[in-house]
């Protein structure tokens, strides 16, 4: 296999692969099916391109389309649907930031794109590029990570949350389990839960665990798992009321999300337990309104807008770049104590 070049071509591949340039661009633009290559061909063309680190040439795309893109470029936010909308509103701003300080003379374009969970493949766009020219992709399920690992997108992409192989990915908080559980241990908490929706991504799971393992190992207590049906508050107050119904106690509940921890906060209070008083609650996130509950909840990970500045500048330098390299940039949660707590 020939060794990683600073910029990987169409003819790299082709070589490579033993097939024509023409076939290889077929493969990377997804227009493969009416040419009818077979999948064989096209697998191996894709690991070929994802070995040597090829990534889409944005102006040589835009070059093919000029009078469409020669001036603007079209940024997309992509996340699945029903996710938590705090995210997708940092992003937004963190990109409205960066591009009113951006000097390259473009024109920028941000849209909103949903997909249902485990359907990336689906969504309009994503396989021809004829929707945006790069995206910021986020809240996945694993069988979109599956598809992305194994697809060679047409535009440069920016993952949140997760570590994917050939794309570049910002992962914020990544020790925010155990910034949780670290916060329920030196608040007195015993009988710990990790409060999660059933379909995690890699972002949640890491986090449950990292919750699970630190109190298992570091304070020998297992926490219980409380699993709500989909991430909303509603859910959430329902998977806790459940717990609660069948006799399960808990003393402290790492919500991974904030809005989860707000669906505890709605069942707990009917129940007439107090918080911190009988149950602590820390929360993940640290979005606009955690600071406006009563008690104010205390967070693992602080993710305002400022955050995804870096993440914001990473996915602009890719668009405007001629040969993107993927990079992994990651943060660290730190506490963010509040009256939960």
């Amino acid at each position: 296999m020939p060794s990683r070049k600073k910029s990987v071509t169409l003819k790299d591949i082709a070589e490579a692969a033993g097939v024509t340039p023409g076939t290889v661009s077929f493969v990377v633009t997804n227009t493969y099916e009416e040419r009818r290559i077979s999948l064989e061909t096209v697998e191996r063309v894709r690991r070929i391109a994802r070995e040597l680190g090829y990534v889409p040439n944005i102006a040589a795309r835009n070059l093919r389309f000029a009078d469409r893109n020669k001036s603007m470029l079209v940024l997309a936010i992509i996340t699945s649907a029903g996710a938590p909308l705090n995210l997708v509103s940092h992003l937004f701003e963190a990109l409205q930031r960066r591009i009113r300080v951006d000097r390259s003379g473009r024109h920028f374009v941000i849209n909103v794109s949903t997909f249902n969970p485990g359907k990336l493949h689906l969504l309009p766009g994503i396989l021809d590029g004829s929707r945006f020219n790069g995206a910021i992709i986020t809240n996945t399920q694993p069988l979109d990570d599956s598809f992305l690992e194994s697809t060679v997108l047409p535009f440069p992409s920016l993952v949140i949350g997760r570590e994917l192989q050939g794309y570049a990915c910002f992962v914020p908080s990544v020790n925010a389990g155990r910034v949780a559980a670290e916060m329920l241990h030196e608040a007195g908490v015993g009988r710990p839960a990790v409060l999660y929706e059933e379909a995690l991504t890699q972002a949640t799971e890491r986090r449950v665990t990292q919750f699970c393992t630190e109190f298992g190992t570091r304070y020998g207590a297992q926490p219980a798992r409380i699993v709500a049906s989909v991430s909303s508050e509603m859910a959430a107050s329902e998977a806790l009321e459940g717990f609660l119904a069948a006799g399960k106690v808990t003393d402290g509940i790492f919500a991974v999300h904030d809005n989860l921890a707000a669906g505890a906060y709605l069942t707990l209070r009917r129940r007439g337990l107090k918080i911190p008083a009988q149950v602590r609650v820390v929360g993940m996130g640290d979005s606009d309104w955690p600071p406006f509950l009563d008690p104010p909840l205390s967070c693992a990970g602080a993710e305002e807008s400022s955050v995804y500045d870096e993440a914001a500048q990473m996915i602009l330098e890719a668009c405007l770049a001629a040969q993107p390299k993927p990079t992994i940039a990651c943060t660290q949660a730190r506490a963010m104590p509040r009256g939960s707590t």
